[in-house]
């Protein structure tokens, strides 16, 4: 993966038209958001959907606060507390990027939020889960929880309100 990435920036860097916007474009292209999880180590991000998908591998991640100040960022957006949050002006840049790489303070809160967006199902059974909740949508049924791990809430019984896992079965490695 990095070889076509690499590659990819090199052949940009050849026909270089001052569009890094299309440039990252045209590389991201190359592979789907599984394979850049997979490869990542860590995420920084906008707010965006991507961040609770990227709840999944449990991996440190952080959220660039633009147009708001941090704490407007959590008040408004409850997965952000899980993530390490970037001032605008990138003034904790290096403080973040050490507890996001290094110290990863927020392990556990990352863990329990990723539990109540994506529901309590070990990797083996999630995408089971999946398929039970969207047979009851296809086929009209109220939409029942399917069982949870051993040990753990039903999504619903987790905290009110909940979401209900919407995503596809996902590979993503043990978190480290």
């Amino acid at each position: 993966m990095l070889a076509a990435i690499t590659a990819a920036l090199l052949e940009w860097a050849k026909t270089d038209d001052g569009d890094f916007g299309a440039m990252v474009g045209r590389v991201l292209a190359l592979f789907d958001n599984e394979q850049c999880f997979n490869a990542a180590d860590a995420m920084i991000a906008d707010v965006s959907a991507v961040v609770s998908d990227f709840l999944y591998s449990e991996k440190p991640l952080a959220i660039v606060s633009v147009g708001r100040t941090p704490s407007e960022l959590l008040a408004a957006v409850p997965a952000a507390r899980a993530a390490y949050v970037v001032r605008q002006d990138l003034s904790n840049l290096e403080d973040v990027c050490t507890d996001l790489l290094w110290r990863d303070p927020l392990a556990d809160v990352r863990r329990e939020t990723k539990t109540y967006y994506l529901g309590a199902f070990d990797e083996a059974n999630y995408a089971d889960a999946f398929l039970t909740a969207a047979r009851g949508v296809i086929d009209g049924n109220s939409m029942g929880t399917p069982e949870p791990s051993s040990g753990r809430p039903a999504p619903n019984e987790a905290r009110q309100p909940t979401e209900v896992a919407h995503r596809s079965a996902s590979r993503f490695p043990s978190p480290r």
